[in-house]
């Protein structure tokens, strides 16, 4: 027999994804100029380049993206409290908390149905810069996964901690 009891609404899920759409655009678009977009210049310096084909694009792949990690956790910093701000505002309103409130799912079900909305947020824009970036790696012949799974693991990490941190203070 199944249980009754639901920890997650896909409703409300896809509502906030929905509602909340720019800040998702923004991150991806910010990480897009930086990652794939940044290989895809030095690609084309790459093209320009007679003599030492292929310098440019290893240095991308080897130290760029590398350094681009370093700057993963102030951008992780500013987005985690701007998803966890976006997504739990309804706490903030009278008129809308009550509204939740009074909704038929358990406290539960809400919470872990904003937590997983804004934590995508964040998550699904970090895996699809990294198979832009690997995807422009490839095309230029010098992939170093071991760097860009660093970048992933740093980004989505530091993502998971400072949304994390946020959303425990939007609950307090």
């Amino acid at each position: 027999m199944r249980s009754g009891t639901s920890y997650f609404d896909l409703t409300i899920y896809k509502k906030t994804v929905a509602r909340f759409w720019p800040l998702w655009a923004a991150y991806f678009v910010l990480w897009f100029i930086i990652m794939p977009l940044g290989g895809m210049m030095y690609l084309c310096m790459d093209a320009y380049n007679g003599i030492e084909y292929g310098s440019y694009m290893e240095n991308f792949a080897n130290g760029m993206v590398a350094g681009r990690a370093q700057t993963a956790l102030p951008i992780a910093a500013v987005f985690g409290v701007l998803a966890a701000m976006a997504v739990f505002s309804h706490l903030y309103n009278a008129r809308s908390a009550n509204l939740f409130g009074s909704l038929p799912l358990r406290r539960e079900g809400l919470f872990l149905s904003h937590y997983a909305a804004g934590l995508s947020y964040l998550i699904v824009p970090n895996l699809a810069v990294f198979l832009l970036t690997l995807v422009v790696e490839a095309a230029g012949g010098w992939v170093n996964m071991q760097v860009l799974l660093y970048w992933l693991a740093v980004s989505c990490g530091g993502c998971f901690l400072f949304y994390s941190m946020a959303v425990f203070c939007a609950m307090f």
